[in-house]
């Protein structure tokens, strides 16, 4: 069977499965809301004709909520809304949305095979990534609220699609391009993607064909897609910030009191919330970068080491906040973890591989980039979810590995 059919039936097989999740499970959106961090409202405020803006109830970092007002925001980049805005404006309910997202999911689950496929991985092992991807059980609450991760995650499966090519080489100029355009948008639903885009251009590097070519077409497409954001917070807001959420989460991804898990807006000191109040969200941000930098410092090297430490591990382990014992279901994620290192390694140290060495840079560094960007910043398994993906194929690639070396035979 062509890997294109076995891609197919894996894709029909997560979206089968998270659609009877949606249909059939437990959710409960009395305790948390189908629409969360203020995604949904943008969007709404957009097609009122209100601009990139958010009301005050909708704030999580106003003080005053009482009063209502709307301002511009940066709060959230523009993918995930405008895409939103555009299913509202052709008259798509929330709960119609999430059937999409599931469409997203399905998608990433057949990309997983493709991927794999293409990065050499036999067609058995790639299918199990992707059933593994399916069927694994904590994703599948991304598709029950209005949230970025089922998009950004099928976006970043989308741009190895592009970069991993077959024959193993490196890309043509034009698939530059739509890993650029990709690259862009998945930097505008998730504003930690898009320094990324500079590991990118030096994984284009090699190869003397096409190679001025390809990277200004990088290049050029990635700019032309999110200068529009930077000038238009230049103009709204006065600031050449990608997000001004960015101050906050180092805030408390940063305060030894939260071991680096996120916590509400109001929960933060009183003396710091003095300092916020009645300022726009522009000079909120600069302060909190401020405060964050002065509280890094003030936790010395010891706390500093150890916060990193803890938010590396929350990255793979769900640990309940207020706590730093997991729970033994929490731990789903580790052979996932040693799948991925393995497979890493065995690429790294065998001369022939189930993955060739010009596709482990494309699938391992973006989870090592997360894993470290997540572990400054603040952490919890949900920023991991995006590059699990990446993870199931270098897993296959080590199970590939090691059931060639009990069966006696090399690695096709």
């Amino acid at each position: 069977m062509s890997r294109t059919r076995l891609a197919a039936m894996v894709g029909l097989l997560g979206f089968l499965v998270r659609v009877l999740h949606l249909a059939f499970g437990p959710v409960d959106y009395e305790t948390i809301p189908i629409r969360v961090d203020q995604y949904a409202h943008i969007a709404q405020h957009l097609i009122a004709g209100e601009g990139y803006a958010i009301s005050s109830h909708e704030d999580i970092a106003d003080e005053t909520p009482s009063e209502p007002r709307l301002y511009p925001t940066a709060k959230r980049t523009p993918a995930y809304p405008l895409f939103l805005a555009a299913l509202y404006a052709i008259g798509f309910e929330d709960s119609a949305i999430l059937w999409l997202q599931c469409v997203f999911e399905g998608l990433t689950c057949a990309m997983i095979v493709l991927v794999a496929t293409a990065a050499g991985i036999p067609s058995i092992p790639s299918v199990l990534a992707g059933c593994a991807f399916a069927l694994y059980v904590p994703e599948l609450r991304m598709v029950e609220r209005l949230t970025t991760e089922p998009l950004f995650t099928c976006l970043l499966q989308l741009s190895l699609l592009f970069a991993i090519a077959k024959p193993p080489g490196a890309p043509s100029w034009r698939r530059a391009i739509a890993l650029g355009a990709v690259t862009a948008i998945a930097g505008l639903c998730r504003p930690t993607w898009l320094p990324y885009a500079i590991v990118q251009l030096g994984l284009l590097w090699p190869g003397r064909k096409e190679r001025v070519p390809r990277l200004a077409a990088f290049t050029a497409i990635f700019l032309i897609l999110i200068t529009p954001w930077f000038l238009r917070n230049r103009s709204a807001l006065d600031t050449l910030a990608v997000s001004t959420l960015s101050g906050f989460t180092l805030y408390v991804g940063n305060h030894p009191g939260t071991d680096g898990m996120y916590r509400d807006y109001d929960q933060l000191e009183p003396e710091l919330l003095v300092r916020l109040a009645g300022r726009d969200e522009v000079e909120k941000n600069r302060i909190l970068q401020r405060a964050a930098l002065e509280q890094m410092r003030e936790n010395g090297w010891a706390t500093q080491a150890e916060l990193l430490a803890v938010k590396a591990a929350r990255f793979w382990v769900n640990v309940p906040a207020g706590t730093r014992r997991p729970t033994l279901k929490s731990l789903i994620n580790l052979p996932i973890l040693l799948g991925f290192l393995l497979g890493t390694w065995f690429a790294l140290t065998r001369t022939t591989d189930a993955v060739s060495r010009s596709a482990l840079a494309w699938l391992a560094l973006p989870v090592l980039y997360l894993w470290g960007v997540h572990a400054l910043y603040l952490s919890t398994t949900r920023m991991a979810f995006p590059v699990l993906p990446h993870a199931f194929i270098l897993a296959a690639s080590a199970a590939a590995v090691l059931w060639s070396r009990f069966r006696g035979r090399p690695t096709s």
